[in-house]
């Protein structure tokens, strides 16, 4: 790239010569303290004291002072072209005055030579260089010449915004939102960017600029400090507004910032537990669901549970970590489900062999009653409950061969360990025997294939979930766009196949019990009423006052009804109402062509009608 400068007198050339050489010693030699107070360093002793005073005497020539100045009127990239050298040079002055702030504490104090209306200048040299503003995309922002000096200049930024974050809160609160600066937009930016940036960098450009957690660290600062509200305004509506207002994307990035946390080794191991804490604060209005979560990024999470936990030494900072992953849990069963997948079961088994502490006491987010035996015992709770949906069922089922090699030999399982393994198998069978069968029983869920049948139009028996029938499509034609927009709230946040799951779960355990079950029948009645609970890694069956009275049919199976309680979602009880009736008694089947199943949900009865396929 040709330098188009101006000619400068003699004088002036000099005189910035001499600067840039002061700029690079005095870089030089605070970089050196640095590593000598972080141990990463070792140099004959009073290497330090030979450091301190050459910074001093750098000092004195106020190298650093040319920030105080504002930047020049002409566009970045201008002043790239026709000053290269000195504008590299002021972004080394920004590096040297993060670190001259980081290493001027205790007996230091007495080098930093600023107030602290220096950090509103350098954030103005920054917003500069970085010209990010809130119109931005993450495919439209600006990068600067070469991949190395936009990564240098992006390391300058981090390095100023860590020591802003490092002041009293409310003094950096108020350099981040003041509107002479875009620093909020800037760290949004870089910290999205930051996983691509790391994976295009070489070996050598990584070794020189150490890049790997510096924009994790300074982002979790940031937004530490800044109040809860502010933070989640300001930065995470910047961070939907780079992603377009794709949650999804927002996961894949934080999936990023873990796999680099992760590729660090030890020196990341630090990060971890401040990293956890800032996904919940990041996606806490998120929609934590198959729209938005992503393989990925609960990936992450079990690896970090698996290559950092399970070795640290340190047995605090493991029960913390894993009660965030506890968190992540009790907010999401999707997230329960690629776990599983991912091996979520087998890293919990594992760590119980390590961590003792984590399987006592109370789970944490919760009650006494809801887990005797810790996060662990939680979680795997957790687990049990999820095993209720058709893929977390399947997931778990590959994931026992697929993982084996996790669980240290001749292990002894617990017994809620026992209990999980044993429901996921009989759960497993039963999937099997439901797909086998889904073929007979999927029909139209639409009420208004009621109404098409009665209009003599021939609705589709066997259509795919999701599918518009041929029913569907005559009616929209008869009544418009309010038909095309009905929701059928019957299925909730399930798949019509989960819902079906549901009830053949039901149906199993009926058949398993079903002496029992009849037994309860009363002598009048031709029905009888059960409340079945598939939660807390158990099926437990109790009775309910008997169905209404009516005089006995010639049939000696009653129907049943069965009270469904099981959990979803967010470890709140639901309830489903289901109505078996038995094959003996066909006049009862022409009577209750449609069957009604209903929903409760926080109270709210919705019901629908569906044909049911004869279960006896």
């Amino acid at each position: 790239m040709a330098a188009t400068s101006h000619p400068q007198p003699r004088s002036a050339t000099t005189a910035t010569s001499k600067w840039e050489e002061n700029m690079s010693a005095l870089g030089n030699a605070l970089y050196s303290i640095q590593s000598l107070q972080s141990g990463d360093y070792s140099e004959p002793l009073g290497a330090l004291t030979d450091h301190v005073h050459t910074v001093k005497h750098l000092l004195k020539k106020r190298p650093l002072h040319v920030l105080l100045d504002p930047p020049p009127d002409i566009p970045a990239i201008s002043y790239f072209r026709n000053s290269p050298s000195r504008a590299v040079t002021t972004i080394a002055a920004l590096i040297s005055l993060g670190t001259l702030h980081s290493i001027a504490k205790d007996a230091l104090r007495s080098l930093w030579p600023f107030d602290d209306s220096v950090w509103a200048c350098a954030l103005r040299w920054t917003a500069y260089f970085l010209p990010i503003h809130r119109d931005h995309s993450l495919d439209e922002l600006p990068y600067l010449l070469d991949k190395g000096t936009s990564c240098f200049l992006m390391i300058a930024a981090l390095r100023i915004f860590e020591s802003i974050a490092s002041l009293p809160n409310e003094d950096a609160q108020n350099l981040f939102t003041s509107s002479d600066n875009n620093a909020l937009c800037s760290i949004a930016a870089l910290w999205a960017l930051w996983p691509t940036i790391t994976d295009e960098l070489n070996a050598v450009e990584l070794r020189v600029f150490q890049p790997d957690l510096c924009c994790s660290r300074t982002f979790t600062a940031v937004w530490n400090s800044l109040e809860l509200d502010v933070a989640q305004d300001l930065i995470g509506t910047q961070l939907l507004r780079l992603v377009g207002g794709r949650e999804k994307r927002v996961f894949r990035i934080l999936a990023g910032h873990l796999r680099t946390t992760l590729s660090t080794g030890e020196r990341g191991h630090a990060e971890l537990n401040e990293q956890l804490l800032l996904i919940l604060r990041v996606t806490c209005k998120y929609e934590w669901s198959p729209r938005t979560l992503t393989v990925s990024f609960v990936a992450a999470v079990i690896a970090v549970l698996d290559r950092h936990l399970l070795a640290s030494p340190r047995i605090l900072d493991s029960c913390l970590a894993l009660s965030r992953i506890y968190y992540c849990c009790l907010h999401s069963d999707h997230f329960i489900t690629l776990g599983l997948e991912n091996g979520l079961f087998h890293s919990l088994v594992h760590h119980r062999t390590l961590c003792s502490i984590c399987s006592t006491g109370a789970a944490p987010y919760g009650e006494e009653s809801d887990s005797n035996r810790g996060t662990t015992g939680g979680l795997l709770m957790f687990i049990g409950d999820c095993l209720n949906s058709r893929r977390a069922v399947k997931g778990f089922n590959d994931a026992l061969s697929k993982f084996s090699d996790r669980l240290p030999p001749m292990i002894s399982l617990g017994g809620d360990e026992q209990a999980v393994i044993l429901i996921a198998k009989l759960r497993h069978a039963l999937l099997e025997r439901v797909d086998l069968e889904w073929a007979s029983v999927a029909v139209c869920c639409n009420p208004s294939v009621r109404l098409a049948r009665a209009r003599g139009m021939s609705p589709c028996a066997r259509a795919p979930a999701g599918k518009r029938c041929t029913a569907r499509r005559a009616v929209n034609k008869r009544t418009g766009p309010a038909a095309r927009t009905a929701k059928y709230n019957f299925l909730g946040t399930m798949r019509a196949k989960d819902l079906h799951f549901l009830v053949a779960i039901a149906r199993a355990f009926i058949e398993r019990h079903y002496a029992q079950v009849v037994g309860w029948r009363s002598s009048y009645s031709t029905s009888v009423s059960v409340s079945l609970c598939i939660s807390h890694l158990s099926e437990r069956c109790t009775e309910l006052p008997p169905g209404g009275a009516g005089e006995r049919d010639g049939c000696p199976y009653p129907n049943i009804s069965v009270t469904l309680y099981y959990h979803q979602g967010d470890a709140i009880s639901r309830t489903r109402s289901l109505l078996f009736i038995p094959r003996r008694a066909p006049w009862r089947i022409r009577q209750n062509e449609f069957r009604l199943l209903t929903t409760a949900f926080y109270g709210t009865s919705v019901s629908y009608q569906r044909r049911q396929a004869c279960l006896f």
